[in-house]
C-alpha cells in the first residue's frame, strides 16, 4: 500500500515491483547529464541467476548500490524497470552497448583513467 502522507511505498510493495533482472546491478557512468550502464555487474551480482549474493546486506557491502527511490532519483535504472514504469518525467540511462563512443572512455575509467563518475 503506498503511504499517501509521504508518497512513498513501503518496503514490502516496493519488493513485489521487482522482476529481479538484475538489469540495475550493474556499473553506471555520469558523463555530464549523461548516465550510462556498462556491461561490468556488480561483484555480487549472480550472473546466472541474476540474483544478488548480499541482498539483505546489500547497501553495507556495496557502496555503489542504493535503494529503488534514491536510483529513481538519481536516473540509474533501466527504463523498462517497473519501478520507473509509466513515469513521463524519467530521463532513463543509456545503456553502454547501444552507445559505442562512451566505450573507450568507461575502459579508461575502470582501468584507473577519471573522465567519468562512476555511480
Amino acid at each position: 500500500m503506498t503511504d499517501t502522507r509521504k508518497g512513498k511505498r513501503d518496503e514490502a510493495e516496493s519488493e513485489t515491483l521487482c522482476r529481479r533482472c538484475g538489469g540495475c546491478c550493474y556499473e553506471k557512468v555520469r558523463f555530464g547529464e549523461q548516465v550510462v550502464i556498462t556491461d561490468i555487474p556488480c561483484q555480487y551480482l549472480d550472473c546466472k541467476t541474476r540474483l544478488c549474493t548480499v541482498y539483505l546486506e546489500r547497501l553495507e557491502k556495496q557502496p555503489r548500490c542504493a535503494s529503488a527511490a534514491d536510483s529513481i532519483e538519481a536516473g540509474t535504472l533501466p527504463g523498462d524497470c517497473p519501478y520507473v514504469g509509466g513515469r513521463a518525467d524519467y530521463q532513463a540511462p543509456h545503456l553502454l552497448r547501444e552507445h559505442p563512443e562512451y566505450r573507450n572512455a568507461v575502459t579508461a575509467l575502470f582501468r584507473g583513467g577519471h573522465s567519468a563518475v562512476v555511480l
